[in-house]
């Protein structure tokens, strides 16, 4: 076949992802230690999960290979791997609860928050799948004020009752909900101050917001331990 000159030269397809720089992959697997940093931030606009789903990932312990985070994170919750505990180094690994390992023993540091996030996604929609409406029934939150929390879908509803008078309803999405990779002490400390902003808003009488919002949280907290039995 002859060659054909021209004036003009043809693209050469197919090789421009040459002069990029290759995609770095952390691997996952049993006894592997990595150095290799995770930590990552959330862009505005997007959601830990979705920052999870752009970072890559070779899975060597669940037998997915070349896979994101996200994936991976969901796919270990799939098989009963529920528990956060003690990786690597600073980092949080992911195990079944009472062993002493599991498939991830280290996970980026948004990792922790999404596990949190997609359990308690699981928790709502069971929720939202019974008959009756989750309900921890009336807690109290102030001299002559309780609160009570109603979990359905992806909304948790808190009802503040001024003795047994409806005074007013604070209803957020599990997305709104803020989390920390933390422990469970960490979330409720920003959730009580994230709480007691929209409380502020609505119920601004009937007492100290934070004291209104620590209340709320507990009865959060009672909502899914009723959701459990």
């Amino acid at each position: 076949m002859n060659a054909c000159h021209g004036s003009t030269s043809t693209p050469q397809m197919g090789f421009d992802f040459l002069l990029t720089k290759p995609v770095e992959a952390f691997i996952n697997k049993p006894g592997h230690h990595s150095h290799k940093e995770l930590h990552a931030q959330v862009p505005n606009g997007i959601t830990v999960g979705d920052a999870l789903s752009q970072m890559v990932v070779e899975d060597r312990a669940l037998g997915l290979g070349m896979t994101n985070w996200r994936v991976l994170i969901e796919s270990a919750i799939s098989t009963g791997h529920t528990e956060l505990y003690a990786g690597e180094g600073d980092s949080q690994g992911l195990r079944k609860p009472g062993l002493r390992f599991g498939p991830i023993a280290r996970m980026p540091e948004i990792g922790p928050e999404y596990v949190k996030r997609f359990l308690l996604g699981k928790q709502l929609n069971k929720a939202s799948q019974k008959l009756d409406p989750v309900k921890s029934g009336r807690v109290a939150a102030a001299v002559g004020v309780k609160v009570e929390c109603v979990l359905g879908g992806s909304a948790i509803t808190f009802n503040f009752y001024d003795a047994r008078k409806l005074a007013g309803t604070v209803q957020i999405s599990l997305a709104d909900l803020p989390m920390t990779a933390g422990a469970a002490v960490a979330d409720a400390e920003i959730q009580t101050d994230f709480l007691a902003q929209k409380i502020r808003l609505v119920v601004p009488d009937l007492g100290s917001p934070m004291i209104l919002a620590a209340g709320a949280v507990q009865s959060f907290g009672a909502a899914l331990k009723v959701l459990e039995k």
